[in-house]
């Protein structure tokens, strides 16, 4: 099995360093499963400062500042990530944030799930610490799950070719709202696997608030006006919001969401299957 993990990274800072540090030790652990790409911008090929040397780069990016009115950032199109995806010779890929850090126990799913079509992942945000060792030790203060968002996407590849075009809108990376859509996609087309906000978690992150997914922006913006246009988008973010506002929402503590309730996984598997593409008509 050959797995490939995708990310965009941005300079150098701690959070992004210690969660590329938790790839590097996947990689250390699964040597011939395992391959890292940093997906960067076609335009940056000359000019780009690699902090992470003995991780390969692939310029493919398209530069979506020169395509959005008013845009504050380059963003990676999300399309030209899981198409990216696509191109490379793997049974599985995931893309993920840049400042996710992933647990091996991640690996162990994918290698173990019955056929495995696509999963969405949440994380569990933690305090700060200073290193990825202090995860490895279980040093770590949970703060809170984040139950209406999803970081970390795994797909099969097989799956992905064969339902690449749910895939295709041009969502802007780190934005609301395609994070959502994605994840409608997956549980509705993609047989209906957990979602991955359970215990132990596969995904951490160290907290930094929520002002980048909340706070208006064009580029925020362009997220919710492709949605808008597509009434698919549409329906699989509210699927989603569904099982936020009548499920998820159940955990405690208020606003923590640390413990699921007991029912949690019931809930969501019945309300997906009745949601599921193929299920059996009455």
């Amino acid at each position: 099995m050959k797995i490939a993990l995708l990310f965009n990274t941005f300079q150098d800072y701690h959070r992004q360093n210690v969660a590329v540090d938790s790839w590097r030790h996947l990689k250390q652990l699964f040597p011939d499963v395992v391959n890292l790409y940093n997906i960067q911008f076609k335009d940056e090929e000359e000019t780009f400062i690699n902090p992470y040397n003995d991780i390969p780069v692939k310029f493919v990016l398209s530069n979506s500042q020169e395509q959005i009115p008013g845009a504050t950032k380059k963003l990676p199109f999300m399309n030209e990530m899981f198409n990216t995806g696509l191109d490379i010779d793997c049974d599985y890929f995931i893309i993920t944030n840049s400042d996710v850090i992933i647990m091996p126990l991640l690996l162990e799913v994918i290698h173990n799930t019955k056929n495995l079509k696509a999963l969405a992942c949440s994380r569990l945000d933690i305090e700060n610490i200073d290193g990825f060792q202090r995860i490895l030790a279980q040093q770590i203060k949970p703060v809170r799950w984040e139950i209406a968002g999803y970081d970390t996407f795994i797909f099969n590849k097989q799956w992905a070719e064969e339902n690449k075009k749910l895939f295709q809108t041009p969502y802007l990376m780190g934005k609301f709202l395609y994070d959502v859509v994605w994840a409608g996609y997956m549980k509705i087309y993609g047989g209906n696997e957990p979602l991955g906000n359970g215990y132990p978690p596969y995904c951490f992150h160290i907290h930094h608030g929520i002002s980048a997914v909340t706070t208006d922006c064009p580029e925020r913006d362009w997220n919710h006006r492709l949605t808008k246009e597509n009434d698919l988008n549409v329906l699989m973010s509210n699927a989603m919001v569904f099982n936020l506002t009548e499920n998820l929402v159940r955990r405690t503590p208020k606003g923590a969401f640390l413990v699921p309730a007991p029912n949690e996984r019931i809930m969501e598997k019945q309300f997906f299957d009745c949601m599921k593409i193929d299920r059996n008509l009455l």
